[in-house]
């Protein structure tokens, strides 16, 4: 950090606050209008409230569990849980940065094939349907490989800024096309989703048709509000970090996220109601240049963050691998070494630091500092997402699972047992943190069960001229347009 105050201390309060917004607005917003029309428009943003505020309470649990536990400039996520857990509870925390970067590396992979379709199709004048998605998985990989590969990432500043850009483009575009439509001012053949109101039961989907749907809703909206990881380093870089001050960050932070997917969900869902897909840009034709713009900026931001989930995923794996088959010593570096945050706007290195014994390094079971041996894991890794995302045809799928596995893990039950660790509280104090330690787990449960009969059902079967998500018959006959008038538009067979 640049020289912002005698201890390095560098971060005002607008600034933590945009560097906390950047890290939880991503891709996941696009499954925002799913999660709203499973609730329904009215329960949907109550529900959105609801998760912000229980949120905002566990993250003031895990600072005054920071604070408490005397970790000072040096504290971090797996400080706190080797603090009150035993040191040797940091292989879990991990194994969760593992399995959560590497499952949303996944959905990112996904949601660029869904983004890029409709852009190729234009340009290459051929129907690429959700049959192109494993080419289009497979050569996003390819391209990001070299990137993925290096040593570390100097800069995420650049991919915060962009996260934001991109989700505004996105809360614009289609702010504009819900206002239009639900006006009467959109015709033609490219805007035939446009049909709200069409039926009873959608002007009065105000609250969900099953407990399924309310299940598979529930943890896509709590996984759009994990920022946990970087909420002690952010702490750690503030002026002044006193309880109040970091508190009304978080504050703010939750206040913003809140209103831009609260608004997000409602226009999203307005035009579409119950037929909104789980990537809401799925329920735009191709034809649509203003959507188009925000496939654009959206693709960029997720391209340029793909890496920023590789590198901590194999920076973590590897730190794992070699402490296991390492000599003892080699236990207390995946216990001391400090966890880099998932997606900090600074300059900060993603590979873990290696012990050296007198002038000799320690030989580890896998040596990042080999070109070779960083490239063949990084493949192994971007292979391995690639393949699942290519086995996977709803993104919606993998946040539900992270959601209610993951994401509830860090988001509700760890800082709450944490809090009850360290800060022993008694009596009502101690009722809060308890209570949403056993909601959180019996909530869990019940949406991953929901969450693996969503991923078992099939998949109707689908007119090639359709969007993926689209079973109704409206739109059968559409056929998107070329970008080059000269050519002819080809469907696929």
């Amino acid at each position: 950090g640049g020289g912002g105050g005698e201890d390095g201390r560098h971060m005002s309060l607008t600034s933590s606050t945009f560097t906390l917004v950047a890290t939880m607005v991503g891709g996941g917003t696009l499954s925002l209008p799913f999660a709203v029309g499973c609730m329904g428009w009215l329960a949907g943003p109550i529900t959105l409230c609801i998760m912000c505020v229980l949120v905002t309470y566990c993250l003031g649990l895990l600072v005054q569990s920071s604070q408490a536990a005397g970790m000072g400039d040096k504290g971090s996520f797996e400080d706190v849980v080797g603090c009150a857990l035993g040191s040797r509870a940091r292989v879990l925390t991990a194994i969760i940065i593992i399995l959560l970067t590497g499952f949303a590396a996944v959905a990112y992979l996904l949601l660029l094939a869904q983004l890029l379709a409709p852009l190729l199709s234009l340009i290459t004048c051929h129907d690429l349907g959700r049959s192109w998605n494993p080419e289009i998985i497979a050569a996003i990989s390819v391209i990001n490989l070299p990137v993925c590969s290096r040593k570390s990432l100097s800069s995420m500043k650049f991919n915060s800024y962009m996260s934001v850009c991109s989700t505004t483009v996105l809360l614009f575009v289609l702010t504009v096309r819900s206002g239009q439509c639900l006006t009467g001012r959109l015709h033609g053949e490219e805007f035939y989703w446009c049909r709200f109101p069409r039926y009873d039961e959608t002007r009065a989907a105000a609250m969900p048709k099953s407990l399924f749907d309310a299940l598979l809703a529930v943890p896509v909206m709590a996984g759009a509000f994990v920022c946990h990881f970087n909420v002690l380093p952010m702490h750690a870089e503030l002026k002044r970090p006193t309880y109040d001050r970091v508190m009304r960050v978080i504050n703010q932070t939750f206040t913003l996220v809140a209103m831009g997917y609260m608004s997000i969900g409602i226009v999203g869902f307005l035009p579409l109601g119950r037929e909104v897909c789980d990537n809401i840009l799925l329920n735009y034709s191709a034809n649509d240049m203003l959507i188009n713009v925000g496939r654009v900026a959206l693709s960029c931001t997720l391209t340029l963050s793909y890496p920023n989930l590789i590198l901590p995923c194999r920076t973590t794996l590897v730190r794992l691998i070699n402490t296991t088959w390492a000599p003892p010593e080699g236990i207390q570096q995946l216990l001391t070494t400090e966890a880099a945050p998932l997606l900090s706007p600074g300059p900060r290195s993603l590979e873990p630091d290696v012990p050296r014994v007198g002038d000799r390094l320690r030989a580890d079971y896998l040596d990042m500092e080999d070109f070779r041996t960083r490239f063949a894991v990084t493949l192994a890794l971007v292979a391995g997402a690639g393949s699942i995302a290519s086995l996977t045809s709803k993104v919606s799928t993998i946040w539900s699972m992270l959601g209610c596995t993951i994401v509830s893990l860090v988001a509700f039950i760890l800082p709450c047992a944490l809090y009850i660790r360290i800060c022993r509280p008694k009596g009502r104090a101690r009722l809060g943190p308890t209570a949403i330690i056993w909601v959180s787990s019996l909530m869990s449960v019940a949406c991953l069960v929901a969450a693996f009969m969503d991923f078992s059902r099939t998949n109707p079967s689908l007119s090639p001229n359709t969007l993926p998500c689209e079973t109704r018959p409206y739109g059968a006959d559409f056929t998107p347009a070329c970008l080059f008038p000269s050519k002819q538009h080809v469907l696929s067979p």
